[in-house]
């Protein structure tokens, strides 16, 4: 099956499958390994300084000649630090969580391409009107913060509503199968969350992976009690014991943002240390320590396709390899004499 599509085609890569930029989870050696692997790889401003995210990029431009993108999220970065962060040279400013207007004339006018996170088709319309170059059809399947429609049901409806240019699913996907689905849906790509925190390049701490690869799907859920540090905002992710307590309680329940502070880990800085409260928008970074797996876990049903923790290069090329093999057993079963 060939895999070139319109995405392809823009950006110059051999595959249609994008790492997503998951914050500091994104790390720098992930993102470079995913387009060294024929992907893009991208990393997140979530969290961190511009300054931060300029070193990040500075570091994958050194394991990587291939391009590389940054994802922000609109309503919690100022222009400013968008235009910083696009001063590094990456090709690709995926954005999401806002009007992209504005951020659409600084990523262009530093001669980078804007992927715009929409959750519906109207969305979608306007992100092209606004002038982006790819739109991202994420999902209710998506970890994190999360769509309203599931991923197989928004794809078409972006696709037909944005046909001139290159759409992306997010959401559901983690295997080959997936990406065939998403290709036929009309997709130019897919973009992986999930299954590349899952990764060994990945910045998540070891409890949050192997809660991926231990999960059942029925294990993701939605939920809107991790908002201390970007509230109003419901999340996917994965039962613990913070989503188990919080379905305990009796109503009315008191939201977190009315409770005590209740630090249940710590991330240690170059300068300091950080506390992490329970109910808070983190996720358990590598190092950290306390409870990390009573954190955010951010994750989608997926996580019921995901049986390892692998290199990020393998995942791409294995993804690839099963789509091609998804492919021949479709074209096998509809070109086949009846049993």
């Amino acid at each position: 099956m060939p895999l070139i599509t319109r995405l392809c085609t823009l950006l110059g890569i051999e595959l249609p499958i994008v790492g997503a930029g998951t914050g500091s989870i994104a790390t720098a050696r992930l993102a470079a390994a995913v387009t060294n692997a024929g992907g893009l790889g991208m990393t997140g401003a979530a969290g961190d300084s511009p300054e931060q995210i300029v070193d990040r990029v500075r570091e994958i431009r050194s394991l990587t000649d291939g391009p590389t993108g940054v994802n922000v999220i609109l309503e919690l970065q100022p222009l400013e630090a968008i235009e910083t962060i696009l001063e590094a040279g990456i090709e690709v400013l995926a954005t999401g969580f806002g009007t992209p207007d504005a951020a659409i004339i600084l990523a262009h006018e530093a001669g980078a391409r804007v992927f715009h996170r929409c959750e519906t088709a109207d969305e979608a319309r306007r992100a092209v009107a606004a002038g982006a170059d790819a739109v991202i059809a994420q999902g209710a399947d998506s970890g994190g913060h999360t769509g309203i429609v599931p991923t197989f049901a928004l794809v078409p409806q972006v696709a037909d509503a944005a046909p001139e240019v290159p759409v992306l699913a997010a959401g559901g996907v983690a295997d080959g199968r997936g990406l065939v689905a998403a290709l036929a849906l009309g997709a130019d790509g897919v973009l992986l969350g999930t299954r590349l925190v899952a990764s060994l390049e990945s910045g998540a701490h070891e409890v949050y992976k192997r809660g991926i690869v231990e999960a059942g799907a029925e294990d993701s859920i939605v939920t809107d009690i991790f908002e201390i540090g970007w509230p109003g905002r419901p999340e996917r992710v994965l039962r613990n014991a913070t989503t188990e307590a919080w379905e305990r309680e009796p109503e009315p329940r008191v939201r977190p943002l009315d409770r005590p502070v209740e630090i249940i880990a710590r991330r240690r800085l170059a300068d300091g240390e950080l506390e992490l409260p329970r109910w808070s928008v983190d996720t358990p970074n590598v190092g950290d320590e306390g409870a990390v797996a009573e954190m955010a876990l951010y994750a989608g049903p997926a996580a019921g396709l995901i049986g390892e923790i692998l290199p990020a290069a393998e995942i791409v090329r294995s993804i690839a390899a099963e789509a091609d093999e998804a492919w021949a057993a479709l074209a096998a079963r509809m070109v086949g004499s009846p049993g």
